[in-house]
């Protein structure tokens, strides 16, 4: 009995693995094809955000590609699965201008899992969007990784 306990700790230390389901820095980007004009469904938003999980910033700030990684950095601390981030024109600020958004999602996602946003009025672009590997594939890269 004592084996059975000891064994699957030892193949996570082996590997390298410190949680067999998620490990940080694990974010692989979702095949979304252009225009890079896509948000969030509804199966992950709003309900799957994270507590804290939203995230803003002035449009000049950054660019498509690091302000993504500021949401990923943002994701790991909070344990997220998934993230999506873009710029769009925020409806509250006067005059009318882009601001970046992000969100934090507690799920793993899909291409699915996503929608366009063609509104002319919002003007959504630069979108990015990163998942882990759901617990089934993580099982299997482990498995893969011991064979």
């Amino acid at each position: 009995m004592k084996l059975f306990y000891t064994l699957p700790s030892a193949l996570l230390f082996v590997t390298g693995l410190s949680s067999p389901l998620h490990t940080n820095n694990d974010y692989f980007p979702v095949d979304l094809p252009p225009p890079d004009n896509w948000i969030a469904g509804p199966r992950i938003f709003p309900s799957q955000v994270l507590p804290n999980g939203g995230f803003h910033a002035d449009y000049d700030k950054y660019n498509a590609d690091t302000w993504a990684e500021y949401v990923n950095s943002q994701c790991e601390n909070l344990d997220g699965r998934s993230t999506i981030s873009f710029a769009a024109i925020n409806s509250g600020s006067s005059p009318k201008c882009l601001f970046w958004f992000g969100y934090c999602f507690g799920v793993s996602s899909t291409p699915d899992d996503y929608k366009r946003d063609i509104n002319p009025q919002n003007a959504v672009q630069g979108s990015r969007a990163f998942t882990t590997l759901g617990q089934d594939e993580t099982f299997m890269r482990l498995q893969r990784q011991l064979n």
